[in-house]
């Protein structure tokens, strides 16, 4: 049995050959079933003439007439009738230079593509519920900054009734003054609050510096009620513009700094989270670490549904985090497991990636 039989029963790879000429000089059965052509009717015939049936073939023209350019293998995906078909086109040469046609061959691969697509859903399905978590985060961390400006208000409001009972209507004006620098502040946390899920989806020019101290405006309050410092370090002589995913970053360094307050050890010695901003060349890199307990499995961290906090973890924190991360064009890697443990965030400007 030559070669031209063995594909020509092939049961599962569609193969198309055409000469140095442009004609089709071997089609095989898979090949007509799958765009749905008669038996050897295209047999020797002009590619243009096969395309014009089979409209998803006709970047094969193109290829032909440029013989691949310096190329010689390339590959495409169509969709025909709600399946997925891989094509591979390859040069066949003469004397190993001499251009002599071409190899097209047909895969089905409607089953990958559908794994791939169920992947990609649970993956948004996880970004989605770790967003939840996020927020539930924020929330909590929101109702602790409300709660100080809260009381003073009232504690005011009470303050200026007593005055007026009494007729010490000089004193109201410093009470009001509170009860307005209380609604600032309340005000303040909202709109912060608001930024943090702005334009989450969307791509645009951020400051780092800024997005770092939006957060921590949110969280310290929380943090502070359990006797946590929290330290900023960067260089304020430098810019961290970047073009990225603000909401995204935040979602990150939320879950980053979510997990360091959890693991701190409040019996040793004075828990600290420290945030770090740098420059390397075109990459941003934010750090957070804390002198916490530290990581012991530190090659299953990133895994999904690996966590050390009992019934309080849902393990897919660090991994979603990644993920993110990676969407960015970045990456999130663990530099210390401990004293200090250790997280950095990679970022690329997504505008000079592009440029590149």
């Amino acid at each position: 049995m030559n070669i031209n039989q063995a594909l020509a029963k092939s049961p599962n790879l569609a193969v198309l050959c055409i000469d140095e000429s442009g004609k089709i000089s071997f089609i095989n059965k898979k090949f007509e079933s799958i765009f749905v052509l008669a038996s050897k009717s295209f047999l020797g015939q002009n590619l243009e003439n096969l395309v014009k049936n089979v409209a998803q073939l006709s970047f094969l023209v193109e290829i032909f007439n440029q013989k691949l350019s310096s190329k010689n293998l390339f590959e495409n995906i169509i969709v025909k009738d709600g399946s997925y078909f891989r094509i591979n086109v390859a040069n066949v040469l003469k004397n190993g230079t001499l251009f002599d046609g071409l190899i097209v061959t047909a895969s089905d691969i409607s089953y990958e593509k559908a794994l791939e697509n169920e992947k990609i859903k649970q993956t948004h399905m996880l970004s989605l519920n770790s967003k939840m978590a996020s927020l539930g985060e924020m929330m909590s961390a929101i109702s602790h900054q409300h709660q100080s400006p809260i009381n003073a208000v009232f504690l005011s409001l009470d303050e200026i009734s007593e005055c007026v009972k009494n007729g010490d209507l000089a004193a109201i004006n410093s009470h009001i003054l509170r009860v307005k620098q209380g609604l600032k502040l309340m005000n303040e946390t909202t709109n912060a609050f608001v930024k943090f899920y702005k334009n989450d989806e969307k791509i645009s020019k951020v400051s780092l510096d800024l997005l770092i101290n939006e957060l921590v405006f949110i969280v310290r309050q929380k943090l502070n009620e359990r006797g946590i410092s929290l330290e900023i370090i960067y260089d304020k002589s430098q810019k961290y513009a970047i073009k990225s995913n603000g909401a995204q970053i935040k979602q990150i360094l939320l879950s980053l700094i979510s997990n360091a307050k959890d693991a701190l050890n409040y019996k040793n010695q004075a828990p600290k989270i420290t945030i770090c901003l740098e420059k390397s060349g075109n990459e941003f890199i934010i750090s957070v670490a804390d002198n916490g307990t530290g990581i012991r499995q530190k090659n299953m961290i990133f895994e999904p549904f690996f966590t050390t906090k009992n019934k309080s973890g849902t393990g897919m924190g660090l991994y979603v985090a990644r993920l993110l991360a990676q969407n960015l064009g970045g990456d999130l890697r663990l530099k210390s497991p401990k004293n200090p443990t250790k997280f950095s965030l990679h970022l690329q400007d997504k505008a000079k990636c592009m440029q590149r």
